[in-house]
């Protein structure tokens, strides 16, 4: 949307100004199976942390809980370990898209903030839960309504506190100050 794509170039500009390289990346075809291949590990995962007190107490669980379990059961070992060996490939492939680079940057999500008891959808953030990078947002600006928008940094593997170092020196230069709706 261009209430998220206007502001992160900006973003994206200002860092470049500020000397920050700023080119973009190339992502590998199997990154389009993410989501999916996420959700299925997801599904089987929490599955099998809850498979002892899920069928007896199945009332004591929310119905988006109970649906995300439900859809485990319905997994087969094939697909989970299809999915397993997507998400290492997956892993690898990213790792060779970071070579070079301090790390990736792109929007946080794809809207700006809900108005509402959600977070959004999660989107541009599970593909590094899977393929376990560190993740980082920044605010970078608000959208027409004065909602948030965030600028996400993604790094290598236990460079964390490198990640971090960049996140801050990034929104040094951005210098957002801009207070959301909620909070004005």
């Amino acid at each position: 949307a261009d209430e998220v794509r206007q502001p992160t170039d900006a973003a994206l500009a200002r860092l470049a100004a500020a000397e920050a390289i700023v080119a973009p990346a190339t992502l590998p075809d199997s990154f389009a199976e993410v989501r999916r291949m996420h959700r299925r590990i997801m599904v089987v995962e929490a599955l099998a942390l809850h498979r002892e007190t899920f069928p007896a107490r199945r009332g004591e669980y929310g119905p988006n809980i109970a649906s995300l379990l439900d859809e485990g059961m319905h997994v087969s070992a094939v697909e989970y370990a299809d999915a397993l060996r997507h998400q290492k490939s997956l892993q690898h492939e990213i790792l060779a898209a970071l070579e070079g680079v301090d790390a990736l940057a792109m929007p946080s999500t794809d809207t700006a903030a809900p108005r509402c008891d959600s977070t959004g959808s999660p989107k541009f953030q599970s593909p590094w839960s899977y393929t376990g990078l560190p993740a980082v947002t920044i605010p970078c600006g608000l959208s027409p309504a004065g909602l948030p928008l965030g600028l996400q940094l993604v790094g290598r593997p236990y460079e964390e506190d490198r990640l971090l170092a960049i996140a801050a020196w990034c929104e040094a230069r951005l210098e957002f100050v801009e207070r959301p709706a909620l909070f004005a």
